[in-house]
């Protein structure tokens, strides 16, 4: 009898760092065609996280290089992100208080990163939880999804939205940026915010782009493109009958999605999701309650028909 799993643990990186994600994960981990790895994470070696930056491991087909000593970068980052760009890789992360930190390498796996940054839209001091995937011919696409800060965080509204979900798209493998959009079914007359690190690409196939969105008080939804960015179709797997409820309060308890979303495109080009299944409310004061040990994961792909308002556990 076996007492332990047949699998083996690896250890690629060391942190004090332990949070990782609020909600989703980012594309934290990157399989190439011919068996190498590339991996990316919040690394601190600081118990005050004053060097908080992007760890990198790369597995060469044989052997895990060492565990990362210090970030790749030369400022103090959080939530990184890991795509293939031409012969080489690319990393994304937020900068505290400013916009997003790029890393670049022309070879996958070896050789110095160059850095450089991409500023959030004007009259916008913070941008966070960056998501990134890269397409079209030797990757030099680079597509790119992130929230504006909220003001709890001590950011301001944008375009009436208390923490706006936007999009960016480099066509030279990330040299140069277009211009954040705010896509459409995106904006303040379909939401009042968007939840960090409730949203997440799927891996690309060819020209098709997709990303899912989600959280307790918001759709379950996903947009997604066929012409490798340049528009955008958004759809909803659930409509949320509460997502621009301003009371009164307290609210009833109602099952929702939970903003933990994984998301894939097949090789038809047909999208996949799961997300977690919660339990919410308001109180008279109109905080957010979560209910603790809801349980369950949901599954939908596009040949399903659209999940009923009413989220029925039993019925899912």
């Amino acid at each position: 009898m076996l007492s332990k799993s047949a699998l083996s643990d690896i250890t690629t990186m060391q942190t004090f760092y332990d949070t990782q994600t609020n909600r989703s994960t980012s594309e934290r981990i990157y399989l190439y065609p011919d068996g190498t790895i590339g991996v990316c994470g919040m690394i601190a070696h600081d118990s005050n996280y004053t060097d908080r930056g992007t760890g990198y491991n790369y597995f060469n087909g044989t052997a895990w290089g060492p565990a990362p000593a210090a970030r790749t970068e030369s400022v103090r980052t959080g939530w990184p992100c890991i795509a293939p760009c031409g012969t080489g890789e690319i990393t994304i992360a937020h900068w505290g208080g400013h916009g997003l930190v790029v890393m670049k390498r022309p070879n996958k796996g070896t050789g110095a990163w160059t850095e450089s940054y991409i500023d959030p839209p004007a009259g916008v001091t913070t941008i966070f939880f960056p998501r990134m995937v890269t397409s079209g011919v030797n990757r030099q696409t680079v597509h790119l999804i992130c929230s504006t800060a909220d003001t709890v965080s001590g950011g301001t509204l944008y375009n009436g939205l208390d923490g706006a979900l936007l999009y960016n798209r480099s066509l030279d493998g990330g040299l140069t940026w277009e211009e954040w959009r705010q896509l459409d079914g995106l904006t303040s007359a379909n939401y009042k915010y968007f939840e960090g690190d409730g949203f997440v690409f799927a891996e690309p196939r060819g020209d098709t782009i997709a990303f899912a969105y989600g959280g307790e008080w918001l759709d379950f939804g996903y947009l997604k493109s066929t012409d490798n960015g340049a528009t955008w179709t958004r759809s909803l797997v659930w409509e949320n009958p509460w997502v621009l409820y301003n009371g009164p309060f307290p609210a009833d308890a109602f099952f929702s999605t939970d903003g933990n979303i994984a998301a894939a495109l097949d090789h038809n080009g047909k999208l996949h999701l799961v997300t977690g299944l919660s339990r919410t409310s308001k109180n008279a004061a109109g905080e957010i309650i979560v209910y603790p040990w809801t349980d369950g994961l949901l599954y939908w792909n596009e040949n399903m028909p659209q999940w009923q308002q009413v989220l029925d556990p039993n019925t899912l």
